[in-house]
């Protein structure tokens, strides 16, 4: 899977593509480190070309989520697709998961939640 992070304002946006593995969390990661060193608290992932993801993808995604909760950094997901959707439903990670529907509300669920 392809995944690239770029920094716009106060966000690091990060677009999956593919298959996300636990690879790529390592990016993700990446990213959220990142980001608090740099006092950014959002980052954005954008998941609308996402076509699959791991199990063990989605125990590190689960991990990265605390982590950046403890950073004090807003974690979202948007654009993801119905299949990814039900597989996080299934798991129960839609619980702990920041989803939302688009772009639009990320970026007012970052400008409601930073602080």
């Amino acid at each position: 899977m392809a995944v690239t992070v770029q920094e716009v304002q106060d966000c690091f946006f990060i677009t999956a593509n593919g298959c996300f593995d636990v690879e790529d969390c390592r990016q993700l990661k990446q990213a959220i480190a990142a980001a608090k060193a740099a006092g950014i608290s959002n980052v954005l992932v954008d998941c609308e070309r996402l076509t699959a993801v791991t199990t063990g993808a989605l125990r590190e995604v689960l991990s990265q989520t605390s982590a950046a909760e403890v950073a004090g950094i807003n974690l979202l997901f948007y654009g993801v697709q119905p299949k990814i959707q039900e597989i996080i439903d299934k798991t129960g990670l839609n619980s702990v998961l920041r989803i939302v529907q688009g772009l639009q509300e990320a970026y007012f669920y970052c400008r409601k939640h930073s602080s």
